[in-house]
């Protein structure tokens, strides 16, 4: 049966396509520093030396009414392995937290926010454990990163595709792996028997609109593959 393209069904096909996104995305979950892990101890320690780096000598000497008890820090670390934090280009932030029994004391010099005390570390505050978690979170954001372009790009090609078809009879004939990205219930309607019809603009090549069918399929099968 003939079955018009509609908004309705471009808005389901991108649709999709972000759910596949956000199933991509869940295999690299946001990493968490444990109280009670050795890791966590590498954070506070890593916290404690970059609180005093202007004046380390002073670390253990000044008195309590310097200092001010926290429960949670923010650490703040340059992933390229700069001196400089730029948030929008390798900034991360990790939340410590910790137990009210053994909260950490830095002097009041530090940047304390209403989400909690916020401490920049660089690469000479952290030890080799703090490091590379660090380097698998800085792979995890590089993971996460190509992700979302490539989702990006199917989005693009499947609007420049669908854009020369005024019908899904049309698209599917010039390119069957536009099949996976629509929603059953337009396939099924499709399937249906119905009078011959032409389908309309169907001379568009896909390859003359730049699509990488390869990409497109194989990341339709992929999600299909791994999804529950």
């Amino acid at each position: 049966m003939y079955v018009r393209k509609t908004d309705t069904l471009m808005n389901q096909m991108l649709d999709y396509v972000e759910t596949m996104r956000q199933a991509a995305v869940k295999a690299y979950p946001p990493r968490t520093i444990a109280y009670g892990t050795p890791l966590f101890d590498s954070a506070r320690d890593a916290v404690c030396k970059a609180s005093y780096r202007d004046a380390p000598h002073l670390e253990g000497k000044l008195p309590a009414t310097w200092l001010k008890d926290h429960r949670r820090v923010v650490i703040r670390f340059p992933l390229d392995g700069s001196d400089v934090l730029d948030r929008d280009r390798n900034v991360h932030k990790q939340d410590l937290e910790f137990p009210e029994h053994d909260t950490v004391s830095l002097p009041f010099a530090t940047k304390d926010r209403y989400y909690g005390v916020e401490v920049d570390l660089k690469l000479d505050d952290c030890d080799d454990l703090l490091r590379s978690f660090f380097d698998v979170v800085s792979a995890h954001k590089d993971h996460l990163r190509r992700i979302n372009t490539q989702f990006r790009d199917v989005v693009d090609q499947i609007q420049i595709f669908m854009a020369g078809y005024s019908s899904l009879n049309a698209a599917i004939k010039a390119m069957p792996e536009i099949e996976m990205y629509v929603p059953a219930a337009y396939m099924d309607k499709l399937r249906e028997p119905a009078p011959s019809r032409a389908a309309k603009n169907s001379s568009i090549l896909p390859e003359s609109l730049g699509i990488d069918r390869d990409m497109l399929a194989s990341l339709a099968i992929g999600h299909r593959i791994t999804k529950p």
